[in-house]
């Protein structure tokens, strides 16, 4: 009979994953971090075995929580970045039921383990946690198209986001935080307050736009 595997983290102090990356007593999971242990932290998950029976783990056990009950770092993440998780509906996959990778959900790779064909396109979730939702994904890929379809060079100026949403008759507020996203995620680039294009990568995969763009290809030819 096999061994059980064991996790990563069963030898090391529980400190580590508490109290060394939130000092302040006052805030245990809040979004001020001590980004040293944090990483150290990270460096233990990202090679442990039981990373995804982990996630599944304590997702399971803080399904429903409001983010402050949620404490440690656990399965490669804070308690706001797993209650955003939840949030997003990036724990399990919509067709087969497989848990995901908590680390590839962090990076913005939602897939499916068993290759089951899913749509989950989102950004990376920082560490603080974000409220993104299905709605932001929508505007997030209408926003590329837009890069896509009007030829947009990288380091050409933008529109603001709110003058944007005006012209395109959706929620300002929506559009700029799919722009911070964005610009996090290295598709866009901000300095001096303005928007720039940058190099679409990342959560918002290349052959994504080059489908986009053998779309509009057909569109220009029809």
């Amino acid at each position: 009979m096999k061994p059980p595997v064991i996790g990563a983290c069963h030898k090391m102090p529980l400190a580590g994953f508490f109290e060394d990356i939130w000092p302040d007593e006052d805030n245990p999971n809040g979004p001020n971090l001590n980004e040293e242990a944090l990483a150290d932290a990270r460096s233990v998950c990202g090679g442990c075995p039981v990373r995804t029976a982990c996630y599944e783990s304590v997702m399971t056990y803080e399904r429903g929580t409001a983010a402050m009950y949620r404490m440690g770092f656990v399965a490669d993440m804070t308690p706001l970045q797993r209650w955003s998780a939840e949030h997003r509906s990036t724990v399990y996959c919509p067709e087969c039921g497989a848990t995901m990778d908590p680390r590839a959900v962090r990076e913005g790779d939602v897939a499916c383990p068993n290759w089951c064909a899913i749509d989950r396109t989102m950004p990376p979730i920082p560490d603080s946690g974000d409220r993104w939702t299905r709605r932001h994904t929508t505007l997030a890929r209408k926003m590329v198209r837009y890069l896509v379809e009007n030829d947009v060079k990288e380091g050409d100026k933008l529109p603001r986001p709110r003058a944007l949403a005006e012209q395109w008759g959706d929620r300002a507020n929506d559009l700029c935080r799919v722009f911070e996203a964005l610009a996090a995620d290295g598709t866009l680039t901000f300095e001096g307050g303005t928007y720039r294009r940058g190099v679409i990568r990342g959560a918002w995969k290349e052959w994504k736009v080059i489908h986009l763009a053998m779309a509009v290809a057909t569109d220009e030819a029809a």
